[in-house]
């Protein structure tokens, strides 16, 4: 009976009453599914097993640091399976909980820390600067959790007596005023809100098995209720691996679907919309024949309409089946989207305040458009179109906030706030916050949800948000909206909202609209827009309307002050000076650089295709009309197969005798070699075209066989990869290149021209499937025989990526091909090449350059 899922006993009425403690541990106890998690260059994993004992020695330390039951921890990091330690080790030890989204302030997260006085504050290293330790609660970096618990016994978590009343978590949310809100949430109420959903989601689980190894990808931050249930709770009950992803820009999230075996997407609606856009504009499905497609095929059944879908399904990853959404509405036009594409979409509705599931979405059984049925239609109502609701799963109030309490209760019952309709069947449709509402002076209701949704039904709508505004005691409907192309002038938008209005009925329609000049409305952190900071702005210029050109809060966007940021000079040829020549960027420099652009211009930098050559000029041109296709340096995937493998192995050996003709070996430290961690990044000094294989032929075989080379292609296959010059060049160089990589040595390329960023990630991703890396730090053959200084590059592959480093020196090699290997004018001569392997070293702090210096003296002493 132990042996079976606890769920499973409680779903078939074997357990009454579902134990949360219980079923963390009984359902990651020797489970081999995995919390995986990308960081920018690399994926990480750890079992559901390796998870639960990290949590329980993370609750011993709580209890050694004296924490009790009813002590607060607050925690601000980044979704990963260390933030799911500290979540399980706080419930395990009945310590509070108190998480806080990332893309908060330090303001935010100082009225937090005030208002819940915690014991312990844990943060990213990104997030963890400018603390006073000396003052207030302790401090510690969730990067340090594995090592500070790892020597630590696991808690007994049955010693702690836990009550249905007492604090699981507090969860604050500022919405879209400036005072934050803490949600208290009790064992109950998670606990009831569980008992609800695991017997819908058993009945889904058998299509687990239809994908074996099939993976969760969460895009949605764990310090949300939705981020918990999708990333947590849902998946342990399942036994269902989830992958978290650091990098969320829609060409990042379908590249994890695409390699990483992605069953199901759990996102916000915001994220999804952006998806979607995007992936109509890298597959051009806004053309007029994808467009008549998408319309015939809209409504047909979903048998067909994957059949005729399945090219576009291969490209995105034929894994991918279902499409999760949560947190807010998701607009009518996003959700048709992926139904339409044969997408299995479930949908579930709630608040934080609910814990946080009141509706869950069927696709067998519910209607399109709508949020499911409620979960417990006994303990809602409607009330003048508000939803209220009571029951176990519902907070019992806000932390020390008893006004608001009173404000949010009536007669024991929750006021949601949400305008909702239920159709005879059950389905239950969102129209939108209840405090939206726009009452018109017939007394007629209209839901601003409506009308923004049939404005982005229009091509040239981006996005659209909708006020009532009461200037001269009569109401008026006002659009604010977003543009996709900004050059449209007013003729043609006055003509588009004549025509949305012309179908809108009479209350509907929009008496006047306002141009929004951001990319994006300003947004909460689960991404719904902060209407009452749009309502501000439209009153302050409520005199001009149409004159009203606001940033979204981005503030003034410069290129030269990004630039002033990375480099303290500033070339005098403005526009006209290049990145590297006349600003001085380096490889790294410009990986900031584009990095800073992405942010700043909400645009995706690889498009921008940004070389050392390129001038600012190009790029403020670039960034008006990014192109739609962009180089990418590709990961060559055959060359990492067991074929591959072995045929190189094979030729390696049978070339190695010409080779060793042309000098004498002497290898030292080779012992040292003998128990060092792997994958490893191999450096050396860089003195001949010879380099590769000396130093290969010099590493035993177990690591010479899983080794790839990072190498320039700038010199003998730049026209192959820039797609450029002679076809027939073009095809000889591709030739050259696959078969260096079949026979010779696995190559990463690496092109000083374009794609720096595209290089750590294949590196990362080399490393990620346990293979070791050749890397020449100075970027260059040496000119004299003399060592260079390093490149910072090494830094972020040893830091950022956690790849040891085994420093290697080759000498006596630099003169070989110089004075020539046959003896022709000289006599025969047979040099003696020694290579210096050193002791395999570790870094996780400083910077990129300081890693560098160090790394450069380590070869040079050897």
């Amino acid at each position: 009976m132990y042996n079976i899922l606890y769920q499973e006993l409680f779903v078939r009425g074997l357990v009454k009453e579902l134990d949360l403690r219980d079923f963390f541990y009984k359902n990651l106890k020797d489970k081999k599914s995995y919390f995986y998690y990308r960081d920018k260059y690399r994926t990480r994993k750890w079992t559901f097993d390796i998870v639960l004992s990290l949590s329980l020695r993370f609750s011993s330390y709580l209890a050694s640091a004296g924490l009790k039951k009813g002590d607060r921890v607050v925690l601000k990091a980044e979704s990963d399976p260390r933030w799911i330690i500290v979540f399980l080790g706080c419930i395990m030890a009945g310590v509070t909980i108190v998480p806080v989204d990332t893309r908060s302030d330090d303001e935010f997260l100082k009225m937090v820390a005030v208002s819940v006085e915690p014991s312990l504050v844990i943060l990213s290293e990104d997030y963890g600067e400018g603390h006073d330790k000396e003052k207030g609660p302790e401090y510690m970096h969730i990067e340090d959790i594995a090592e500070k618990v790892s020597s630590l016994k696991e808690f007994d978590y049955t010693e702690v007596d836990i009550k249905k009343d007492d604090l699981f978590e507090i969860i604050y949310t500022s919405g879209t005023t400036s005072t934050p809100k803490g949600v208290t949430l009790t064992f109950e109420n998670i606990q009831s809100n569980l008992e609800m959903v695991l017997p819908v989601i058993s009945r889904w689980k058998r299509f687990l098995n239809i994908i074996p190894g099939s993976r969760l990808l969460s895009v949605v931050p764990l310090s949300h209720m939705y981020g918990q249930v999708a990333g947590i709770f849902i998946p342990v009950s399942m036994g269902l691996s989830v992958f978290f992803s650091r990098e969320q820009r829609p060409q990042d999230i379908l590249a994890a679907v695409k390699n990483n075996r992605i069953i199901a997407l759990a996102a916000l609606p915001q994220q999804l919309k952006i998806l979607k856009d995007h992936i109509i504009d890298i597959f051009a499905l806004d053309s007029e024949r994808s467009r008549n497609i998408y319309e015939k095929y809209k409504k047909k059944r979903w048998w067909i309409r994957y059949i005729r879908f399945l090219p576009f399904h291969i490209k995105i990853g034929i894994d991918l089946l279902g499409i999760i959404s949560g947190g807010a509405h998701i607009k009518q036009e996003v959700d048709e989207f992926y139904r339409t594409m044969a997408f299995g979409f479930f949908q579930g509705y709630g608040l934080t305040e609910t814990a946080p599931l009141l509706a869950l979405f069927d696709p067998g059984k519910n209607k399109a458009g709508s949020v499911g049925s409620f979960l417990d239609p006994g303990n809602v109502k409607i009330e003048n179109g508000e939803l209220y609701v009571k029951g176990n799963n519902v907070t019992p109030g806000y932390y020390k906030d008893e006004e608001k309490s009173r404000q949010y209760f009536k007669d024991g019952w929750f006021k949601t706030g949400d305008a909702v309709e239920v159709d005879e069947e059950g389905n239950v449709f969102i129209k939108g916050r209840k405090d939206d509402l726009i009452v018109r002076e017939s007394g007629v209701n209209v839901y601003p949800s409506d009308i923004a949704e049939e404005f982005r039904r229009q091509e040239a709508i981006k996005d659209c948000a909708v006020f009532g505004m009461d200037p001269e005691g009569r109401t008026e409907i006002i659009a604010v909206l977003i543009l996709q192309d900004k050059d449209i002038n007013k003729e043609d938008i006055d003509e588009m909202v004549d025509r949305v209005n012309s179908g809108l009925n009479v209350d509907q329609k929009v008496d006047d609209y306002l141009i929004w000049e951001g990319q994006d409305f300003p947004r909460t952190s689960s991404m719904n827009i902060k209407k009452r900071h749009i309502l501000e702005k439209l009153q302050a210029s409520s005199e001009d309307k149409k004159a009203a050109a606001y940033d979204g809060g981005q503030g003034k966007k410069d290129i030269y002050s990004i630039i002033r940021n990375i480099k303290k000079t500033r070339s005098k040829k403005g526009g006209e000076a290049s990145l590297e020549k006349d600003l001085g960027m380096d490889s790294l420099d410009i990986m900031n650089f584009s990095s800073q652009l992405e942010k700043q211009f909400d645009v995706d930098a690889s498009k921008l295709e940004i070389t050392r050559d390129t001038r600012i000029k190009d790029i403020q041109e670039k960034l008006k009309d990014p192109p739609k296709k962009t180089q990418r340096l590709p990961f060559f995937d055959f060359a990492y197969s067991v074929f591959f493998i072995y045929l190189r192995t094979v030729f390696q050996y049978l070339i190695f005798p010409f080779v060793r003709i042309t000098y004498r070996s002497r290898i030292k430290g080779r012992q040292d070699l003998e128990d060092i961690d792997l994958p490893a990044a191999f450096i050396s000094n860089h003195v001949s075209l010879m380099d590769s294989l000396v130093i290969l032929y010099s590493l035993p075989p177990r690591i010479r066989k899983k080794i790839t080379v990072v190498m320039s292609i700038g010199h003998h296959f730049s026209y192959y990869f820039a797609r450029k010059g002679n076809i027939l060049r073009r095809a000889l160089e591709a030739l050259g290149f696959y078969l260096l990589i079949s026979l010779f040595i696995n190559v990463i390329p690496l092109s000083r021209i374009f794609g720096f960023d595209q290089v750590f990630k294949n590196i990362g991703t080399a490393a990620d499937r346990g293979w070791n890396v050749l890397i020449f730090p100075e970027g260059g053959i040496t000119a004299d025989g003399s060592i260079k200084k390093f490149e910072a590059g090494i830094g972020i592959i040893a830091r950022d990526m956690k790849i040891p480093v085994v420093p290697m020196r080759i000498d006596g090699l630099y003169n070989i091909l110089r004075n020539g290997i046959i003896p022709w004018g000289h006599l025969p001569r047979l040099p003696l090449v020694t290579v210096n392997i050193g002791r395999q070293e570790y870094f996780s702090s400083g910077s990129n350059e300081d890693i560098a210096a160090r790394l450069f003296e380590k070869v040079k002493q050897l």
